[in-house]
This record gives C-alpha cells, structure tokens and sequence, in this order.
C-alpha cells in the first residue's frame, strides 16, 4: 500500500507539470496503475469466497495473467501516446 501510494504522489506530481493533452494522458496512467495494482489483491482473494480446487487456480491465473497484460499494454500505449503529443508540441514551437 505505501510503494502505491508513493506511485500515486509522484504520477499525480508529473501530471501537475504538465499541459493539455499530455496531462490527460498522464493521468490515465495514474487511474490505470491504481487499477491494476488493485485489481491483483481482488484476484489473490477470489479462491477465499468459494473458487477453490482447480478452477480457483485457473481463475487466478487468469487474473493475474489479464492484469500483466493490461498493464504492460496499457503503459506501452500511454507513454507511446505521451511521446507522441511532446514531439508534436516541440515540432510546433520549433
């Protein structure tokens, strides 16, 4: 809980910096990373209400399997989409 919210602060402060579109972006990042990070516990305790034996086990790995994919996607997708609006806006003031 303290590595996240210590990812939240120092997010919400690179958001603060910036402008526009890339502020937007960044803090998508921030809803994202709170999301995924959240959505690992939920996960880890689904075979505690009633999934257990092997489906619990496939219902975990499945989880934890989508939410690395979402992030890992999802992160790509972000910073490829920060990078893109900071070249853009460097090119127009050029």
């Amino acid at each position: 809980v303290i590595i996240l919210w210590k990812l939240v602060q120092e997010i919400w402060g690179a958001a603060k910096v910036e402008s526009g579109r890339v502020r937007v972006l960044v803090r998508n990042i921030l809803l994202l990373t709170v999301f995924v990070w959240g959505f690992y516990p939920i996960v880890y305790m689904a075979p505690f209400y009633g999934l257990g034996g092997s489906g619990g086990e496939v219902f975990l790995q499945v989880g934890y399997s989508m939410a690395d994919i979402i992030a890992k996607a999802g992160y790509g997708f972000m910073i490829y989409a920060i990078a893109r609006e900071r070249t853009i806006k460097e090119i127009s003031l050029a």
